[in-house]
């Protein structure tokens, strides 16, 4: 029989960033690189009105930004973000985990889901979720675990931090 979920189930992860923080990383450069090219198009804008040879070393920044940014996200499997999220979940999943949330939508996951921040097991290995045909009731009730799972590790160093015998 196979074990059933709570929210106080644990995996070790590896240390060092997760497949997750990862994948962040990548969404704040592609934030970045968007702001960067607004300012980049703002100050070719008022190039034409009339610079002065002040306002240059700031459109120079926004243009280095933007290069640097682009460099890192990359176009698709050439991006060096890519190449890091894939070699993190490579790792992952050869330990029998993934903190992906995008992979526990998938209706037969070979891994376990795990939370980045608390360790803890959002979803199990080959666990169905809801018997819906809409991605939304299941995304709520992934939602919910998430805020079981933190809600949990909450507790426990909470916990740890008034000791064995409870609150002074």
């Amino acid at each position: 029989m196979a074990q059933q979920w709570h929210p106080d189930i644990q995996r070790r992860i590896l240390p060092g960033p997760t497949a997750h923080a990862w994948g962040l990383v990548g969404a704040v450069l592609i934030a970045v690189c968007f702001a960067s090219f607004g300012i980049l198009i703002v100050g070719v804008g008022l190039s034409t009105v009339g610079i002065t040879p002040n306002d240059l070393p700031y459109l120079y920044v926004a243009l280095v930004v933007f290069l640097m940014s682009v460099l890192l996200i990359g176009r698709g499997s050439f991006s060096p973000m890519f190449w890091a999220v894939e070699r993190r979940q490579k790792q992952e999943r050869a330990e029998g985990y993934t903190t992906r949330l995008n992979a526990v939508y998938e209706d037969d996951v070979a891994v376990d889901v795990v939370d980045w921040r608390s360790g803890r097991v959002i979803r199990m290995a080959h666990e169905p979720l809801v018997e819906s045909k809409y991605l939304v009731d299941k995304q709520a009730q992934i939602q919910d675990r998430i805020r079981l799972v933190r809600a949990e590790a909450r507790a426990a160093r909470a916990g740890l931090l008034r000791g064995p015998e409870g609150p002074s």
